[in-house]
């Protein structure tokens, strides 16, 4: 990941800590597997609390929420379909891919 400046800064135990440290969060989508998120609401959110914490985000390319015929398929297939799904209606490859995992912690999905 880089900021704003183009200072590398790679994330530890998955989190990072932006305050005081200009970004910009550009060509990005969201994937969803969970049924009971609202994903849109979500974008907006974290857009706005980005963006009081100095980040600039656009929009995503897309927000792409899993088909519902799959939500009993093995881990892999779902993720290959939803993989599928993004390649095939995005311009070229999302720089950060936000992942919405479902609730239940024993979920498969969590790989």
């Amino acid at each position: 990941m880089k900021f704003g400046n183009g200072e590398d800064f790679n994330p530890r135990n998955g989190r990072w800590n932006f305050n005081n440290k200009p970004a910009k969060i550009e060509r990005w989508a969201v994937v969803n597997f969970s049924a009971r998120c609202d994903p849109r609401a979500l974008v907006r959110d974290l857009t706005r609390i980005a963006e009081m914490k100095g980040l600039t985000v656009e929009a995503p390319f897309d927000v792409f929420d899993e088909n519902p015929q799959f939500r009993r398929a093995p881990p892999m297939v779902r993720v290959e379909k939803m993989f599928e799904d993004v390649q095939s209606k995005l311009p070229g490859a999302p720089l950060f891919l936000l992942c919405l995992l479902p609730d239940r912690k024993n979920c498969d999905i969590y790989g």
